[in-house]
């Protein structure tokens, strides 16, 4: 009659032991609590979760190639803000065939100057991808300027 023969055995738990384990336990579950606020703390990360970049003050120049030309813009940084953006160069043939695009450039960079915040547009029309064009180029010339932390 062959089989497995499992043999009890008993385990004693004393105070010494208990307190053994007890204090590992507290000394991880403190190691980790005092890991994660160092680590925290060093970021500088703001309670909504993103992170701000800072620039440094100058005007810098961006560009980005379209297949009509390049988009060149100028933006001017003052006390870490965008304070302007000058478009320098469009090719002439996207200004002849759609006559929009110069105001909906303007207020593009009006509401980047206005909230600090440079996003794609997500129009439909055939302004889009001129106008993410030149955002393109407007980050190229914030990359520049970015002060490294």
């Amino acid at each position: 009659m062959g089989g497995i023969i499992i043999k009890p055995r008993i385990i004693l738990l004393t105070k010494r032991k208990i307190l053994v384990y007890v204090t590992i336990l507290l000394i991880i579950v403190l190691g980790s609590i005092l890991a994660l606020t160092l680590r925290n703390s060093d970021l500088n990360v703001p309670s909504s979760g993103y992170t701000y970049l800072n620039y440094k003050d100058g005007i810098f120049t961006g560009e980005e190639k379209t297949e009509f030309g390049s988009i060149k813009v100028e933006v001017t940084i003052k006390d870490g803000k965008i304070k302007g953006i000058g478009i320098k160069e469009m090719p002439q043939k996207l200004l002849r065939d759609y006559p929009g695009l110069k105001s909906e450039a303007e207020q593009m960079i009006s509401n980047i100057v206005k909230t600090q915040d440079i996003v794609q547009t997500d129009s439909s029309n055939d302004t889009a991808y001129t106008l993410n064009k030149m955002i393109k180029s407007i980050r190229n010339a914030l990359d520049q300027s970015l002060i490294v932390q």
